[in-house]
């Protein structure tokens, strides 16, 4: 009887053991792919780096990191950008965000527009450019401009032009004296 509950426990340390097994070979070969993946993005940025001067383009930072505050709840939070490439062009600068990869690579890209619209709304800049580096195109991308709507409240301006209908008629019995 003591040697069933000998087995039962080895047999039961071997599932645990097995277990353990796969989820460190679940997480290394996370860890795998990810340095991959980010091993393959310094290169295109790399890659980037050549395409942009062949096509004309002046590089004058890399990684280059900005700031801008938001504030929620009266709490401030100073948020970082990091910009891929600047650059300039025919006397025009630019923000370059580089991708590659399936789905980062499209504007329609949740994570991609977000980013650039991030940079386009607190960077100062002429133009922020997608580059995709894996068909090597170039995209200009604009974002409508946003129109400010001019709320007037209806008893101000009703003040207003009772104020200045006062305020002439008290001038034109001053002016009027004068005659």
């Amino acid at each position: 009887m003591n040697q069933v509950y000998i087995y039962i426990l080895l047999f039961a340390v071997f599932v645990l053991a097995l277990f353990i097994l796969q989820i460190k070979l679940k997480i290394y070969f996370k860890e795998l792919k990810a340095k991959k993946r980010l091993k393959r993005g310094i290169d295109k940025e790399n890659e980037a780096a050549k395409f942009l001067r062949k096509n004309g383009y002046k590089i004058i930072s890399h990684h280059k990191k900005h700031y801008y505050t938001v504030k929620a709840n009266s709490q401030t939070y100073k948020i970082t950008l990091e910009t891929d490439y600047e650059a300039v062009k025919n006397g025009k600068h630019y923000i370059i965000e580089v991708k590659s990869g399936q789905s980062a690579i499209k504007i329609t890209n949740s994570s991609t527009r977000r980013q650039i619209l991030e940079y386009y709304s607190f960077i100062s800049a002429d133009g922020v450019i997608l580059l995709d580096m894996e068909s090597k195109t170039l995209y200009e991308i604009e974002f409508p401009k946003q129109k400010a709507k001019l709320k007037i409240n209806k008893f101000y301006f009703f003040g207003f032009y009772v104020l200045s209908a006062i305020l002439l008629l008290i001038i034109f019995a001053f002016v009027k004296d004068f005659f």
